[in-house]
């Protein structure tokens, strides 16, 4: 999604996108040539973007909810132990 919220805001200043671009391939100094070839402008749509940030969130409240699930848990199972002692 980053790529593509970049493409939207980059779009029309190629300066700017060649500056991303390189500061992301420095991280990658073996592989920067063959990636500098093949890099080149997402084309999308703004309801494609919508549509992925909504699935992003409401994947996020699953694994927050799962994750509050398994530690509520695991509280449980230590206060038993306690209550034994």
């Amino acid at each position: 999604m980053l790529s593509t919220v970049l493409g939207f805001v980059l779009h029309g200043h190629p300066g700017a996108q060649r500056a991303v671009v390189d500061s992301a391939l420095a991280d990658f100094p073996i592989l920067a040539s063959q990636l500098r070839e093949n890099v080149h402008s997402v084309q999308g749509n703004g309801l494609a973007l919508a549509v992925g940030v909504f699935g992003l969130l409401y994947g996020s409240l699953g694994v927050a909810q799962a994750l509050q699930h398994t530690m509520a848990q695991i509280r449980a199972a230590s206060c038993s132990r306690r209550s034994r002692r």
